[in-house]
């Protein structure tokens, strides 16, 4: 698609996880909007929902934890990726009833099963214009998921 740039478009990273406020999707974000006119980034506007935050694997140890970031993302199947949600923050209900029709783009580090942007999009009550921008778009199954198995 084509960037919006008579109206401004809306750059809208993934919400961080839990205890962090910028991760790879707000850097991204934040980048794209140095190049792209009148580009807004709103990171203020999705939050990841409660279920998903408490939703941390226990089955796995600190060390694994630790040693790998990614660990949790890894070791969900595409069934628990789409259980993932966001919901509307104050400021995104204020939002989407004064810009109801501006461009959104959804910002994140890595697309894989698509799940998430899905989310995004349901939880920003399904504009007429969104799109996923992603750093890199990792096909089913990994080399992990072949070694794993």
């Amino acid at each position: 698609g084509q960037w919006s740039t008579t109206t401004g478009c809306i750059l809208v990273p993934a919400p961080a996880k839990e205890g962090s406020i910028e991760d790879h999707a707000w850097v991204l974000a934040q980048q794209l909007a140095v190049w792209v006119p009148g580009a807004q980034v709103r990171s203020d506007l999705l939050q990841r929902s409660k279920d998903e935050m408490s939703g941390k694997k226990a089955h796995h140890s600190a060390l694994e934890q630790a040693q790998s970031p990614f660990l949790e993302q890894k070791m969900k199947n595409r069934s628990a990726r789409e259980k993932r949600g966001f919901q509307l923050t104050s400021a995104g209900r204020e939002f989407l009833r004064k810009a109801p029709h501006k461009p959104i783009y959804f910002v994140d580090d890595i697309l894989t099963t698509g799940s998430t942007a899905k989310a995004a999009w349901k939880a920003l009550k399904k504009p007429s214009y969104f799109e996923c921008l992603v750093l890199a778009y990792r096909k089913q199954p990994s080399l992990f998921d072949i070694l794993r198995s």
